[in-house]
């Protein structure tokens, strides 16, 4: 049995009769939510964690869900999250059951689908009701999996479970730990390396971008010689690495993580420069860099003469 590192806070939104289908027009996150592609007596696409499953009919004979047999008994799904793009940080979760009086069926999420549950929360069986419920997502994470754990002796038949991103949440996210060098943080806790420090370029809840992310080392006092505590990209994101300076176009913090001592232009996160324009040679010209790497942000503003 997976264990529960933490179970934080739910919002009940609504529990009305659905007429006439879906109310929202989102896409959805999760593949076949009506439980409708069966493949032999297995489910296409969900995968049969525990006990057995059986296709049953719901509220019309002619409707179909999936019936969690035995104690316990347990679907899932995972969601994958590709590198640079904006994850979803809230969930909205729509659920139709029947579930007996003796019997619970319970919603998990394990990010990072390593075993470890951040979220659990009962799912409602009031006789084919429509339930929303949403849930924050932590600050990083590249998976997820999604499971209805069902035990004890009585009867539960699940119709949907239909997933989809949404704005709403205002609880506070799980403390997700262990994360890697570039992920997302706030807290030195939540990394491997025991060290959250400025100078990411990553994708926030709300938009923009964070300031934070898992490092290496926070100034370089703790580097090599030749070497500087700088920002390093990467294919999943940012981080502080001890690295030697930085050539022209790479991103840069302050003028020290350059090899040309100039780091530009004076915002939060520049660009590393080249000879300025104004002591280019005469037969040179001034041009702009394109970034270090395949990875470039924020193209044109590294000055190189070529």
């Amino acid at each position: 049995m997976s264990h529960v590192r933490g179970v934080l806070g739910l919002f009940l939104l609504a529990a009305v009769p659905v007429v006439g289908g879906w109310s929202s027009c989102e896409p959805n996150l999760n593949q076949d939510p009506s439980f409708d592609q069966w493949c032999g007596p297995s489910l296409c696409y969900w995968q049969t964690d525990a006990g057995a499953i059986k296709r049953v009919p719901t509220w019309h004979p002619n409707d179909y869900g999936v019936e969690l047999v035995g104690s316990p008994a347990a679907v899932s799904q995972r969601l994958d999250v590709a590198p640079l793009t904006s994850p979803t940080w809230c969930f909205r979760f729509e659920t139709l059951a029947d579930i007996d009086s003796s019997t619970t069926v319970t919603l998990q999420l394990d990010y990072e689908d390593d075993g470890s549950i951040e979220y659990e929360a009962p799912v409602a069986g009031n006789d084919w009701a429509l339930v929303q419920v949403l849930l924050s997502a932590p600050s990083w994470y590249q998976a997820v999996r999604f499971r209805l754990l069902k035990t004890g002796p009585g009867r539960a038949v699940v119709a949907h479970l239909r997933i989809t991103a949404s704005s709403d949440c205002t609880v506070a996210p799980p403390p997700l730990v262990d994360r890697p060098l570039g992920a997302n943080c706030e807290t030195d806790e939540q990394c491997q390396s025991g060290i959250c420090a400025d100078g990411a370029l990553h994708a926030v809840a709300g938009g923009g971008w964070v300031a934070f992310a898992c490092g290496a080392c926070r100034t370089s006092a703790g580097c090599q010689a030749g070497a500087v505590c700088r920002m390093l990209e990467t294919g999943a994101g940012s981080h502080r690495e001890c690295a030697p300076p930085a050539d022209p176009g790479a991103h840069c913090l302050d003028d020290s993580d350059c090899a040309s001592g100039t780091c530009g232009p004076p915002t939060a996160v520049g660009l590393c420069s080249g000879t300025i324009f104004a002591t280019c040679e005469a037969d040179a010209d001034c041009q702009q860099a394109v970034g270090s790497g395949s990875t470039c942000w924020l193209p044109g503003y590294a000055r190189v003469c070529e």
